[in-house]
Parts: structure tokens; C-alpha cells; sequence
């Protein structure tokens, strides 16, 4: 019974956080974020999916998502999170450097910041655009991603990691 009831809690959540991440892809531009992250909010380490709880992110035809959105199908990442930025490498060898505030990246216009004590990552293209949304949990082990991806190969994703604890 407590399972079901944490299942039903998850899933609105979720779909709560889909409908926050609709509403701000429509006016990502007007969404003011804070440059600096909070003091809590420390991403440095090993990540790793827990696979029960994500999301299968199987993109509808589309090479180019998943090679741009590595985050949709990796199972684990190294995180190094700094005052101006964040780079983070993917299983398989991947690499994505995120700056805080405006940036262009290739044909991608990268924002990043924060509000509401998540992190929010708005990336736009000529034919796609997607909005992350970045949360931790209060102990600083679990990381939900919500992503929604709008274009050739529109979808909604959650990804949960843990925290890794290294030797």
C-alpha cells in the first residue's frame, strides 16, 4: 500500500514538473534565473541512473537527440561543478560544458541558471528546443531530470540518479 501511494505521489509530481516545463518552454525567454547556484546545490561526483524510477528514453527516430541529449539514454555521469559552470561527462566518452547565464554552443542558444532551487537548462535550435529541469534532493543523493524536448522528436523524460560513493 505505502509502495502504490509513493508510485501515485511520483507520478503527479511528474506530471506537475511535465506541465511547469510546458509552460516555461512556451516563454523560456521571460523565465528570470539566478546565475548563481545555491550553496546547497553541489552536482560534483559520479552519478548513476536508477533505472527503475527513469524514464526509457527511446527518441522516435532521431540520432541527432540522443547525440545532443546524451542525458536521455546514459546510465551513469561524472559531474565537475564550479562557480561559472558545470561540465559533465557521459558514459561512452561524451562531454557537455554548461555555463550559467546566455551562451551559444555550436547551433544550440544555451540559458542556465536557477530558480525555485532547481536548476534550469533552456537549449534552442532552429527545429528543437528542450528545457531541463534539474532538482536535488535535500540530502544531496538523488538528482531528478525533467526534460521535455520539443521538435521532429517531441517527448517527455524523467531521469533520477544517486549519488555515487566513491573509493
Amino acid at each position: 500500500m505505502k509502495s502504490s501511494a509513493r508510485s501515485d505521489r511520483s507520478h503527479r509530481l511528474h506530471l506537475l514538473a511535465s506541465l511547469a516545463v510546458l509552460t516555461l518552454a512556451a516563454g523560456c525567454g521571460s523565465v528570470p534565473l539566478d546565475p548563481a547556484a545555491p550553496n546547497q546545490f553541489d552536482l560534483n561526483g559520479l552519478w548513476v541512473l536508477d533505472a527503475d524510477r527513469s524514464d526509457t528514453a527511446r527518441p522516435r527516430g532521431s540520432r541527432f537527440l540522443t547525440q545532443d541529449f546524451p542525458l536521455l539514454v546514459t546510465r551513469e555521469m561524472r559531474i565537475e561543478q564550479d562557480s561559472r559552470s558545470m561540465g559533465i561527462e557521459y558514459e561512452g566518452g561524451s562531454y557537455r560544458d554548461v555555463t550559467w547565464g546566455d551562451r551559444r554552443w555550436g547551433i544550440w542558444e544555451v540559458r542556465a541558471g536557477w530558480k525555485d532551487g532547481g536548476l534550469y537548462i533552456f537549449s534552442e535550435a532552429p527545429d528543437i528546443s528542450a528545457v531541463e529541469i534539474w532538482r536535488l534532493s535535500e540530502d544531496g543523493d538523488e538528482l531528478t531530470i525533467d526534460i521535455t524536448v520539443r521538435g521532429e522528436a517531441d517527448g517527455r523524460y524523467q531521469r533520477v540518479f544517486t549519488r555515487s560513493l566513491e573509493i
